[in-house]
């Protein structure tokens, strides 16, 4: 596959991946909610040429042009002609804050925001999982969850039903020593759609948990909150839709 020539042929999605990769490495910030999504993020810009990586391995043996993406330890190097390595921040944050206010304009910045959801919600069902002493792999699932469920939720409504569930796999692991990892999990899985369902459907009601951190951890959010859009705190509680992201509240 052949470099696009410009950022408009790159795409958002391309264009928002890049734009994270740079702003981490100015801000010491994770690329993405996950390091599986900040992975995606990588390939991408690989299949479309404009970085370079050394996988399967994580790094090279000695390369001075090679950065590294300060939390994940992940090595890259920018290899696209189309625009210099110095203002490439500036130019991927204004091609993004310049998106059209068109129906169009306005799919994209509703796809953005849902795979940022998801991964958000995905990212704090690991940190759950993780201090249960659980397989923080297991937070994959959440993407299956999130598929399942109908109507769609917001990500406090989905880190409220990672919180609970995960909470549940921990005293069904204490009620029983022998517990197999395989039903272990599954058992919670089965919790987090069962709640997830009776969350999305009305049945309990102020079921949220919004962080304390109001402002996202990761670059790729922290750009769709302040740049793409005007999220804000709304990005924890509000559903993606088209309707809430065309409300005039939303748009920047």
């Amino acid at each position: 596959m052949a470099a696009p020539p410009s950022l408009v042929d790159l795409g958002a999605e391309g264009c928002l991946a890049l734009c994270s990769l740079v702003h981490s490495q100015q801000q010491r910030l994770p690329v993405a909610p996950t390091q599986h999504h900040t992975l995606e993020f990588m390939s991408l810009l690989k299949r479309q040429e404009i970085i370079d990586t050394p996988w399967p391995a994580s790094k090279w043996e000695q390369d001075p042009t090679a950065e590294r993406t300060p939390l994940e330890s992940l090595e890259w190097r920018y290899v696209w002609d189309a625009y210099p390595r110095d203002g490439l921040y500036r130019a991927t944050v204004e091609h993004l804050e310049d998106l059209p206010r068109t129906e169009e304009g306005d799919e994209c910045r509703v796809s953005i925001w849902r795979t940022l959801a998801g991964a958000e919600a995905e990212a704090f069902y690991e940190q759950q999982l993780t201090r249960h002493g659980f397989d923080p792999g297991w937070a994959r699932d959440m993407c299956y969850a999130i598929r399942e469920t109908r109507p769609a939720m917001s990500i406090a409504k989905w880190r409220y039903c990672a919180w609970a569930a995960v909470r549940y796999g921990a005293s069904a692991s204490l009620r029983s020593s022998s517990c197999d990892c395989d039903d272990l999990r599954e058992s919670i899985y089965k919790e987090l759609l069962s709640r997830a369902r009776r969350v999305a459907n009305g049945a309990w009601n102020r079921c949220e948990l919004t962080p304390s951190h109001p402002q996202p951890r990761s670059a790729a959010s922290r750009i769709l909150t302040s740049s793409i859009t005007n999220l804000g705190m709304t990005f924890w509680t509000t559903t993606p839709s088209m309707e809430a992201i065309s409300g005039k509240q939303l748009q920047r």
